[in-house]
């Protein structure tokens, strides 16, 4: 998000969350559940913030999306907004 000069400060919870998806194995992604649940808990993350961030710790297993990316894969409409639920977002995403 540097290219927009916008940062959102993570927690050392979040932080740890993110730690913790390093050596997930590609195919394992769904294992990072509550680490996607954090990320979104956090002020000014949503998930193509939170996709961006797992893929920067882990580029085999992770996947980034956005409504650009989401579209170009499956030729519709990006189904979400800011106030969709967390369970809503996680679900689309590993669907994705």
């Amino acid at each position: 998000m540097w290219k927009v000069n916008r940062y959102a400060p993570l927690s050392p919870k979040a932080l740890e969350a993110l730690n913790s998806v390093v050596d997930l194995e590609p195919g394992s992604h769904e294992s990072a559940r509550d680490a996607i649940r954090v990320l979104l808990g956090e002020r000014g993350v949503d998930l193509a913030m939170a996709s961006t961030l797992l893929r920067f710790r882990n580029p085999r297993t992770f996947q980034i999306i956005d409504r650009h990316a989401y579209r170009a894969v499956t030729g519709t409409d990006y189904p979400l907004y800011s106030g969709s639920k967390d369970e809503k977002k996680i679900e689309l995403y590993f669907h994705y």
